[in-house]
């Protein structure tokens, strides 16, 4: 119990003790957030992972991010089908890594301009703003059990070019996919199973193990 000693003029060391201020780690503070003592994760499934670009990812990515429906259902322009969120019920673990922003405005450009989307839509956040998109409710469960700030992801939708020009956002069924593929030209095949390839392997799509299986031949020369 703090108490005088010596007088009026002496504070003993146990109250000297009790209105000293708490020390402060320094060195824990710069960890969280790196600024602005926020945490920001990004997450990711396809090729931001292996190809972050200009995205600020501090460290490596973890592999326990929330357990969302993708498929390879987004044909790209160069004919590639990405990975995007879908609505099956077959559901992965997705990839995350913390970002080095000051906050969740500023993640979410980073992310737009690693993307080269031109609209603020195709990425998602949470916690959520004015558009809402599909599963941010279960991101933000993840976030808030992980205990962080903010999360931004990829939000495009699925479908072939063609549908996406008459606002048809469906997901292409698998033997539409192997069509296209097909259909491709020889170097167009190889970056398409360069990119079904290179995928973290617990992206395990319902529509992996045949895109696989059909790519074989271009695979052989993505990956000699």
């Amino acid at each position: 119990m703090p108490h005088w000693s010596g007088g009026p003029s002496g504070l003993s060391t146990t109250i000297i003790e009790v209105l000293r201020p708490p020390s402060v780690d320094s060195e824990a503070l710069s960890v969280r957030g790196g600024t602005g003592g926020k945490m920001i994760v990004c997450l990711a499934w396809g090729s931001l992972v292996w190809n972050p670009g200009a995205l600020p990812i501090v460290g490596d990515w973890s592999t326990d991010g929330p357990a969302l429906p993708l498929e390879f259902a987004r044909e790209s322009e160069d004919g590639r089908m990405t990975l995007v969120l879908v609505d099956h019920d077959r559901p992965v673990s997705v990839l995350w890594a913390e970002l080095e922003v000051r906050d969740i405005e500023q993640a979410s450009e980073a992310l737009r301009l690693r993307e080269k989307v031109r609209f603020d839509g195709a990425i998602g956040r949470w916690p959520a703003v004015a558009r809402q998109h599909a599963f941010d409710e279960v991101i933000g469960g993840w976030m808030n059990a992980k205990g962080f700030d903010g999360v931004v992801w990829t939000a495009l939708r699925p479908g072939m070019r063609a549908d996406r020009q008459s606002r048809s956002y469906v997901t292409p069924s698998l033997a539409r996919i192997e069509r296209h593929l097909a259909a491709l030209p020889p170097e167009a095949r190889v970056n398409a199973a360069r990119y079904v390839n290179s995928a973290p392997e617990q992206i395990a799509t319902p529509y992996r193990p045949a895109l696989g299986l059909m790519l074989a031949d271009a695979s052989s020369v993505a990956n000699p």
